[in-house]
């Protein structure tokens, strides 16, 4: 959405302390057992939880908690 004043709203609510890269790849998503058709959505909910907690921007957690979402996704 583009706003009046030239600016995305999107540039607002970013949070400039989380990195722009998250330490997990679809490709070891697809290594530790996530269906391809999950890989997009499960980056999505990480790249969200990531921004929204630093502290869980660890691989070994985002790993963890990938196998976790994914479990929960239909």
């Amino acid at each position: 959405m583009q706003c009046q004043f030239g600016w995305g709203m999107q540039s607002l609510r970013r949070d400039t302390s989380v990195p722009d890269f998250l330490p997990v790849t679809a490709a070891e998503l697809a290594r530790i057992g996530i269906p391809a058709r999950k890989i997009p959505r499960i980056l999505r909910q990480l790249a969200e939880l990531c921004r929204s907690t630093p502290a869980l921007s660890s691989r070994k957690v985002m790993l963890r908690l990938a196998k976790s979402l994914a479990a929960l996704l239909p």
